[in-house]
Parts: C-alpha cells; structure tokens; sequence
C-alpha cells in the first residue's frame, strides 16, 4: 500500500498487489525483509519524502537485515 500526502493536507492511499502473503498465510520474515526492503527504496525515488528522512529508512532496513 503507497500513500501520498496532497498538497492541501489530505492524503490519497493505493492499494497493491505486491504483497508477499495472501489472507492466513505465513512467510517467514527473511523470506520477504529484501523483497520489502526494496520495494521501500524504489517507491522512495519517486515521492516527496525528505533526503534525511530516506536516509532514516535505508538505515531502518539496514538495522532490522542483521
């Protein structure tokens, strides 16, 4: 799921169907973290997130892989 704040405030969200699990099925966690890791990334080059805010989130990934 993507969301996007507007430039008035409100926000607007997305639904996708890149989830790595369906409904009462489980995937273990090292399975998925680089999937979601760069799904992370890649969505970040196109929003309006701030530099020191990715940076935050890249070392957040970073963290959670060891």
């Amino acid at each position: 799921m993507n969301g996007k704040v507007n430039d008035d405030g409100s926000s607007t969200m997305q639904k996708s169907n890149k989830s790595k699990t369906s409904a009462g099925s489980y995937v273990e966690y090292n399975k998925v973290i680089g999937d979601y890791k760069n799904e992370s990334l890649e969505s970040m080059e196109n929003s309006s997130i701030p530099k020191s805010m990715r940076n935050i989130i890249k070392e957040y990934f970073s963290i959670i892989e060891e």
